[in-house]
């Protein structure tokens, strides 16, 4: 599991880093997941918390067989709904 929640985080801060310092957000430092913050909360299941950081989402992870799911539940509740 730490090589596919590493990959994410990893994915995630290039992904924040795009934009250039602040991420177009002004003197904001840009949004970063935590590493290491994965949370196993059932047998395949896992999570990693958002720690109230602006514009990091929750991320859900559920380790299967044959595939991995990323669930992005989107920054407010009606985009976690669609």
């Amino acid at each position: 599991m730490r090589s596919i929640a590493a990959t994410f985080v990893s994915l995630i801060a290039l992904l924040a880093s795009a934009q250039g310092p602040g991420g177009g957000r002004g003197n904001l430092p840009p949004p970063l997941v935590r590493e290491n913050a994965t949370e196993k909360i059932s047998e395949h299941v896992y999570v990693i918390p958002d720690d109230n950081v602006v514009l990091v989402p929750n991320i859900g992870i559920i380790v299967g067989s044959r595939a991995t799911l990323v669930v992005d539940t989107g920054m407010v509740r009606g985009m976690a709904r669609r």
